[in-house]
C-alpha cells in the first residue's frame, strides 16, 4: 500500500542480574594437625546487566608428565555482565542471577499435567 510507513524498532534488552563473587578461602593445617579456613577475599555481590552468553575456547598442550593427559581442547561458557561503573566482565553462568522476574510470564505446571 501506498503511504504508509512501516516502523522498525531495533534494540537491544539487557536483563538485569545480581552477579555472586565467592569468597577466596584457603585450608591451613596447624601444628596439631587441624585445618582451619582461611578467607583471603570476602564474597561479594554486584548488580549488572547481562548482555549476552559468550564461548572460549582454548588448545592445551601435551602434559610433561608419565601417563598425563594427551593435549587437546578446552572450552567453557560465560555471560558477559557489565557492572554499575560501567566495566564489563566474564561471569560464570552460576554467579549469575536475573533480577527482572521474566520468569513469571511463563506457564509452568508443577502437577506435572499440561
Amino acid at each position: 500500500m501506498r503511504g504508509e510507513q512501516t516502523i522498525l524498532n531495533i534494540g537491544i534488552d539487557y536483563r538485569p542480574c545480581i552477579v555472586h563473587i565467592p569468597a577466596v578461602t584457603q585450608n591451613l593445617k596447624n601444628m596439631n594437625g587441624k585445618v582451619t579456613t582461611k578467607i583471603i577475599k570476602e564474597k561479594q555481590e554486584f548488580k549488572g546487566l547481562f548482555h549476552c552468553w559468550s564461548h572460549r575456547s582454548e588448545l592445551v598442550g601435551e602434559s610433561p608428565l608419565r601417563d598425563g593427559h594427551p593435549g587437546g581442547q578446552i572450552s567453557a561458557t560465560f555471560g558477559l555482565v557489565e557492572y554499575e561503573d560501567g566495566t564489563m566482565h566474564e561471569i560464570e553462568p552460576q554467579n549469575i542471577r536475573f533480577v527482572d522476574g521474566i520468569m513469571k510470564e511463563y506457564g509452568f505446571c508443577e502437577d506435572g499435567k499440561e
